[in-house]
């Protein structure tokens, strides 16, 4: 009786302290974002960095802008820290200061980052220009808790918003220590009564307990990493030779079903949907991805204009026949290459096959502007010259705009098409826009 009496006010007495404790961290830690956000907010001016939106351009201003923002996520903890301007289809990046910013992983300025419609309440604050709640939320990125502040701009109006980001997985690490220390100073007041006892029921349950408990929910929290193969999972080590020591060792087969299957599945995603030599989109993913953006236009209204681009490499097949398959296929990675430097993360970009290219750029802003990406794909590829030759690599591109030019893949494949004919009978090595 005496040891359950210990045991019941030891229960107490954590579960108390750590819900104190745990509502504490959360509080302060929302705290300490929505600070950081405000002091953003304070400094960026929404009439200054919305230009960069509208025009796509950076300038020294800019990079000090981003510099000074990633110092501050570093002094301050954050995950991500980022600026972003809200639309019906999502928010547009402004600057994105992130961790790994200085990798692939930096959304360039212009990228969209479409609505979850799992948070309709955030979309509706977001939209409103108001302030916005903390939000927990599990995406591709990881566990979050997100709080925004917005940007005002002369007229009053929120351009822009601050989101600051920190990662969950942090906040429960410091949940766990404290955990921890609480267990260990509250089992120290009744160690003289339970010490036996505890130590058999340590020894033979509660540690290979904990064990499981942390492996799985390790497992299950960070997920599968590809890069070493392991996992909490197959790295613990139960050995008590009952029915927790099976247990563990079913775990580690279910796990290892499980990433067999993980990998299967993006083995089999990735070659269906991208093509081998370029790693671009194939042309049915490319045909799936542009019909689901225009009819959800269509669905939400949106006449913001899009340019649909069919690209060809000219004379390819020259360059095979005089340097090489291999030289051909050097060529085709490098142009696609080139394609994603020249177009935005958002831009959808495909290999149709052979020497043929085609990119569908979303909310172009005007014709000049399709212009200017077209221009900017062919100087990209004028600095690649194939393997023991001496002439850069050309192309000749076709434009057309919806919707001007058409809302559906059919009518805006149709069309660029014909310019992109029309390209070549004029010479080649040149864009030509569609004029029906």
């Amino acid at each position: 009786m005496i040891i359950l009496m210990a045991l019941l006010l030891s229960a107490v007495a954590i579960i108390t302290g750590y819900a104190i404790y745990n509502q504490d961290l959360e509080r302060q830690t929302i705290k300490l974002g929505q600070g950081m956000a405000r002091s953003v907010a304070n400094i960026l001016r929404g009439d200054k960095i919305s230009v960069y939106l509208e025009t796509l351009s950076k300038d020294a201003v800019y990079e000090g802008t981003l510099n000074m923002l990633k110092t501050l996520r570093e002094d301050n903890g954050l995950k991500y820290l980022y600026v972003e301007t809200p639309t019906e289809e999502g928010m547009y990046f402004i600057f994105d200061a992130s961790e790994g910013t200085d990798d692939e992983e930096a959304y360039e300025l212009g990228y969209l980052d479409p609505w979850d419609e799992n948070y309709p309440e955030f979309k509706r604050q977001i939209l409103n220009g108001g302030p916005v709640d903390p939000i927990v939320s599990n995406t591709w990125h990881g566990w979050l808790l997100s709080v925004y502040e917005p940007i005002k701009g002369s007229d009053g109006k929120t351009k822009a918003y601050v989101g600051a980001d920190f990662g969950m997985e942090e906040i429960i690490k410091q949940r766990a220590a404290y955990l921890l220390r609480l267990v260990i100073v509250t089992l120290l007041t009744t160690a003289v009564l339970t010490a036996s006892f505890l130590y058999v029921i340590r020894k033979t349950v509660v540690l290979p307990i904990s064990i499981l408990t942390k492996a799985a929910g390790e497992f299950f929290v960070s997920g599968y990493d590809s890069q070493t193969e392991t996992s909490s999972i197959s790295s613990m080590t139960v050995d008590t030779r009952d029915e927790l020591h099976l247990l563990s060792e079913a775990m580690k087969s279910m796990e290892r079903n499980i990433n067999e299957h993980i990998k299967s599945l993006n083995l089999i995603t990735a070659k269906a949907e991208t093509d081998a030599l370029t790693n671009l989109w194939n042309r049915d993913t490319f045909r799936n991805r542009v019909e689901l953006h225009l009819r959800d236009k269509v669905s939400t209204g949106d006449e913001q204009m899009d340019a649909f681009l069919m690209i060809d490499i000219d004379y390819f097949k020259s360059v095979n026949d005089t340097y090489g398959h291999t030289a051909g296929d050097e060529v085709l990675a490098a142009c696609a290459a080139a394609l994603r430097r020249a177009l935005r993360g958002s831009d959808i970009v495909a290999r149709q096959g052979g020497d043929e290219f085609v990119a569908f750029c979303k909310s172009i802003g005007d014709a000049h502007t399709a212009e200017s990406k077209a221009r900017q794909i062919r100087e990209e590829w004028l600095r690649i010259i194939p393997n023991g030759g001496d002439k850069p690599v050309t192309g000749s591109i076709g434009i057309a705009l919806s919707p001007r030019d058409g809302v559906t893949f059919d009518e805006l494949y149709a069309k660029s098409d014909k310019a992109l004919y029309r390209a070549k009978e004029d010479g080649r090595d040149r864009f030509v826009l569609f004029e029906g």
